[in-house]
C-alpha cells in the first residue's frame, strides 16, 4: 500500500495532496457527524459534506493517477489547479452551509444563496468539461507508453 501511495504521489503530486486533504476532511466530518443531531429534511446535516469530500477525494486521486500518463505538463498543471479550485469550492461551500444548518443545493432563500447555488453548478459543469477534455486526450492517444489492453474473449 505504501508503494502504491508513493507511486500515486509521483504521478501527480497536486491532485495527490488535494485528494488526501479531501479524504481527511471526510474523515473529520464523519467523526463530527456522530456527535451532531442537527438534521435537514430528516437527515444528519453533515452527511452531504461527508459524501462530497469523500467523492472529491477519490475522484482527485483517480484523476491524479490517469494524469500521470499524459505528457503536456503545462496543461496538466492547468488542469490540476482548475480542478482543485472547482472541487475545493464545492466541498467548502457544502461544508460551510452544513455547519450553518442551511441547504447548499437549491437554496434560493436570498440573492446570495441563489448566486452561490449557481456558482456551484458552474463549478460542477466546469469540472465535467475538464474531465471530457482529459478523456479526449486518451481517446486521441495523446500520451506515451499507455498500457493498451486488448480483450479478445473469443480468441
Amino acid at each position: 500500500m505504501i508503494d502504491f501511495l508513493a507511486s500515486l504521489k509521483t504521478r501527480n503530486e497536486c491532485l495527490f495532496y488535494f485528494g488526501l486533504l479531501c479524504l481527511s476532511i471526510a474523515a473529520l466530518i464523519l467523526i463530527r457527524s456522530k456527535f451532531s443531531d442537527v438534521q435537514i429534511n430528516g437527515v444528519n446535516v453533515l452527511y452531504k459534506p461527508f459524501k462530497f469530500a469523500l467523492s472529491m477525494g477519490i475522484f482527485s486521486l483517480t484523476m491524479g493517477w490517469y494524469m500521470g500518463y499524459l505528457t503536456s505538463y503545462k496543461y496538466i498543471n492547468l488542469y490540476n489547479w482548475s480542478l482543485i479550485i472547482f472541487l475545493g469550492f464545492e466541498v467548502f461551500y457544502v461544508t460551510l452551509q452544513a455547519s450553518r444548518s442551511q441547504l447548499s443545493h437549491y437554496n434560493v432563500s436570498s440573492a446570495l444563496y441563489t448566486s452561490l447555488t449557481v456558482a456551484m453548478a458552474i463549478a460542477a459543469i466546469a469540472a465535467t468539461v475538464l474531465l471530457a477534455i482529459s478523456a479526449s486526450c486518451f481517446v486521441l492517444r495523446i500520451f506515451p507508453n499507455f498500457p493498451i489492453i486488448i480483450f479478445e474473449p473469443f480468441a
